[in-house]
């Protein structure tokens, strides 16, 4: 979700104006199964419409043999000045394998919410967590319950964020719940939230997930 975050963004900007954008919301349909064996994505993005404040963008990742593996929407404010740039964030400090270790998240749904450490490197250049990475932390929360739920590994076939309000990155912790709202034979439903720390959501995600056959 960080790579779709920032392609979806590039589509929604028009050279020239305007110079940034917040994005409000993304949307994702994934093939899982070409997703899961591809080696190598590419992302193409498109412009695809604007007014006085709301723009959108599109976008496809398809793999090096040209299947398409995915396609993407974003919603974005626009803005018509560059961001201001007063923060600079730290690189993280150690070697990463997966991108839950470099988030330094790595979800136990087995309880109900679980607590993530905010790093300052997570923020954007505003300072507040970047969106991609607030949606992968959702995402990943969603597949640790479901998998607790089902006993197998599970695969993603569309997921949606909703941004509500920034999140400082400020080295606190924000809070992630996730429940699941409909379970069926084939595919179920799993709603995710992640909390700032005076308990307001900021950030809410939902996914269906193809189950494994039984």
């Amino acid at each position: 979700m960080t790579l779709v975050d920032l392609l979806l963004a590039r589509g929604a900007l028009r050279p020239g104006s305007p110079h940034s954008c917040v994005t409000l919301r993304m949307d994702l349909n994934v093939n899982a199964a070409a997703f899961a064996t591809a080696t190598h994505i590419r992302g193409l993005t498109r412009h695809s419409f604007a007014d006085d404040n709301l723009t959108m963008g599109t976008c496809e990742l398809r793999g090096d043999d040209g299947v398409l593996l995915a396609t993407g929407m974003g919603m974005f404010v626009s803005i018509d000045a560059a961001l201001p740039m007063p923060f600079i964030p730290t690189e993280p400090h150690t070697d990463s394998t997966s991108l839950t270790e470099l988030l330094e998240f790595v979800p136990d749904m087995t309880r109900t919410t679980v607590t993530w450490p905010i790093r300052e490197w997570t923020a954007n250049p505003s300072g507040v967590v970047h969106g991609g990475v607030q949606a992968a932390a959702l995402f990943a929360a969603i597949e640790n319950l479901a998998v607790v739920d089902t006993g197998a590994p599970v695969a993603f076939g569309n997921c949606s964020v909703e941004y509500l309000r920034p999140l400082p990155a400020d080295d606190t912790e924000l809070t992630v719940g996730v429940t699941a709202t409909r379970r069926g034979r084939q595919f179920a439903t799993y709603d995710a939230q992640l909390y700032a720390a005076d308990g307001r959501v900021g950030t809410k995600a939902t996914a269906t997930l193809r189950l494994p056959v039984t």
